[in-house]
């Protein structure tokens, strides 16, 4: 652990750099065709939380490969259904062009109740203007999810796990890139590693 999660004046720093913005359109009108049981609040930034995702693999862990290894893998939107009152998680692919649906997947349950009390907990109930950029980080390979706090300028950019079964990571710790694989990289070689001998073993 390099140091426990940040308080509110950590949050407050200065103005953050220039970032993509969440695709609210993209968003907005592939809700506008959605028919299912599943209840959507009115597309705004008061009403969801816009997450760049991106995906971290086990082997890029294991060769403790440098920060610019992750691989963007599009937008989560958070928010909760008006009626239910359940989290719900929209997943968004900006590159995608009509006929191709903007929305890739939909999804509700432990995991996107998880995700959206995160973001709260991490980030603060309303976002600070001027303050860090909030993203995610995912290793499907070790169930694991991470909150990349990104300040402004050139200043150390933070992960903080919320949902992981990597023994040492629970409890909104807050690593350094280098420290976070560390911290995954025993678990990651030895998925790897059983991977490669399912793989070498004969099928009948």
């Amino acid at each position: 652990m390099d140091r426990d999660l940040p308080s509110d004046e950590w949050r407050r720093m200065s103005p953050q750099l220039p970032s993509t913005p969440p695709p609210w359109d993209l968003l907005r009108s592939g809700l506008g065709t959605y028919r299912g049981p599943i209840h959507f609040p009115a597309v705004s930034e008061t009403n969801y939380r816009g997450q760049r995702l991106y995906n971290l693999s086990l082997q890029s862990i294991v060769n403790n490969a440098p920060l610019q290894t992750v691989q963007f893998a599009g937008w989560r939107f958070l928010a909760r259904d008006p009626r239910t009152h359940k989290a719900v998680a929209v997943y968004v692919n900006p590159n995608s062009h009509p006929p191709t649906p903007a929305i890739t997947s939909i999804s509700t349950g432990p995991g996107v109740e998880e995700a959206l009390a995160a973001a709260v907990r991490i980030a603060g109930p309303v976002p600070l203007d001027g303050g860090p950029t909030y993203e995610v980080v995912m290793i499907p390979g070790l169930s694991t999810e991470a909150m990349w706090v990104k300040p402004p300028g050139d200043a150390t950019e933070w992960f903080v796990p919320y949902h992981t079964k990597v023994g040492g990571l629970e409890g909104d710790q807050i690593f350094s890139f280098e420290t976070f694989i560390k911290a995954l990289s025993s678990m990651a070689a030895t998925v790897l590693d059983f991977e490669r001998q399912d793989l070498q073993r004969p099928k009948y």
